[in-house]
């Protein structure tokens, strides 16, 4: 559905605008719209056999559904397994609950391509890989209270997208930070002392 604009007249109380009625029926068909978007459906994670059970492993990677939520409610080792993020799926923790996924591969934890994805409130371990590994056109990338613990590499990415990182915290990384890719035009958004790149 496109957005519906409100028509709010020519001039204050001129009545030539939306009736309230009207107005308010058109936001309720916005907001339904873009909540149904950050995912209706959620699924909890407590462990790597929740993930399998929900999502299956095909030769050592996770699908996850399209416009779904899947939070993790406690700490666990997805071992060598990736995570391939569909359109519109959230990864996320709790923010009252400290919770860690940790990743012993050494290719990428998370991929996807051309979706717009969010990974909030939840820390990563991945010694010996790479957090994400993003091929994008134009399309948003929201990672906020992120710690990234003892990685060896942050993540690529690679199109012209819009990657929003908020206190997005980098611990022990040992190799390389952020790789914007040599075709990558997006914008680096932050607020001010928000992100820290350096350790922490």
């Amino acid at each position: 559905m496109a957005q519906q604009l409100i028509d709010i007249g020519a001039a204050p109380n001129d009545r030539t605008g939306d009736t309230w009625r009207d107005a308010f029926d058109k936001a309720n068909d916005n907001f339904t719209e873009v909540y149904g978007f950050q995912g209706s459906n959620q699924i909890v994670i407590n462990s790597h056999a929740d993930l399998d059970a929900t999502n299956p492993s095909v030769a050592g990677v996770h699908t996850l559904d399209p416009n779904t939520k899947y939070i993790q409610t406690d700490s666990f080792n997805i071992g060598t397994d990736r995570i391939v993020l569909s359109e519109g799926t959230v990864w996320s923790g709790i923010e009252t609950i400290i919770v860690t996924l940790s990743y012993d591969g050494a290719g990428d934890l998370f991929t996807w391509t051309n979706t717009t994805i969010a990974i909030h409130d939840v820390t990563i371990s991945c010694p010996n890989g790479r957090m994400f590994n993003a091929t994008n056109s134009g399309q948003v990338l929201r990672f906020s209270n992120v710690i990234i613990s003892s990685c060896d590499r942050i993540g690529l990415i690679a199109g012209s997208c819009t990657p929003r990182f908020t206190f997005f915290t980098c611990r022990d990384v040992k190799t390389d930070g952020i790789d914007f890719g040599s075709a990558s035009t997006g914008n680096l958004l932050y607020g001010p002392g928000l992100v820290n790149l350096n350790g922490g």
